[in-house]
């Protein structure tokens, strides 16, 4: 049901999650965007059961899947369909303490990730995060050779996919009032990306 590599890089981003978040994890909201089949969110509620979870997904077909495999944890949501660039995402303003996504932003239009930003400081409390996890360019650059050609690949069946640079990123994030507060490196060539939305009343 798993795509063997979720099962492979789950283990490691809730390691990042967890030093991010620190000890204080009860009641905290987590909304996530791209849920695929359920797998991350499947261990994150587990080891974590006083945070709330949401769930959700661009794929209808996908929701009964999420449903089914997450039936058995009451700290999290029904799944619902979400397209990023709609403007309701279901949860109301200033209501989230964190969002998190992965292996979205490489595989959709660049329209998806700037609404991904917009839509989190929507929905992220002052002071929320949200946190991006895949692969990306560094600099201009791409890290490895197998990168580069994945890209390729990428763009040869959508020319609107493709991998997203970190400052495309940040960019994004500054235009709606947060900051790229930390870049760590993850296994199998991928990057964990934490941005913070910052008080209504913070200068970058």
């Amino acid at each position: 049901m798993h795509h063997p590599s979720s099962l492979r890089n789950r283990g490691p981003i809730l390691e990042k999650i967890l030093k991010l978040i620190g000890s204080k994890t009860e009641g905290l909201k987590v909304f996530e965007i791209a849920s695929g089949s359920g797998s991350h969110m499947e261990l994150f509620a587990k080891e974590l059961p006083g945070i709330s979870w949401q769930p959700t997904e661009y794929d209808q077909a996908r929701i009964p899947v999420i449903n089914e495999v997450l039936k058995d944890y009451k700290n999290v949501k029904p799944a619902y369909e979400l397209d990023t660039r709609s403007e309701d995402w279901g949860v109301p303003k200033d209501s989230q303490d964190i969002v998190y996504t992965s292996n979205v932003t490489h595989i959709s239009p660049f329209s998806v990730t700037k609404a991904l930003f917009t839509g989190s400081s929507k929905i992220l409390k002052p002071g929320g995060m949200l946190i991006v996890y895949g692969p990306f360019k560094v600099k201009g650059a791409f890290t490895t050779d197998s990168n580069k050609d994945f890209d390729t690949s990428l763009r040869s069946q959508n020319p609107e996919w493709g991998y997203r640079d970190v400052s495309e990123l940040e960019r994004e994030a500054t235009a709606v009032n947060m900051v790229l507060k930390g870049v760590a490196d993850m296994p199998a060539n991928n990057l964990l990306l934490h941005f913070q939305k910052l008080d209504s009343d913070s200068n970058l």
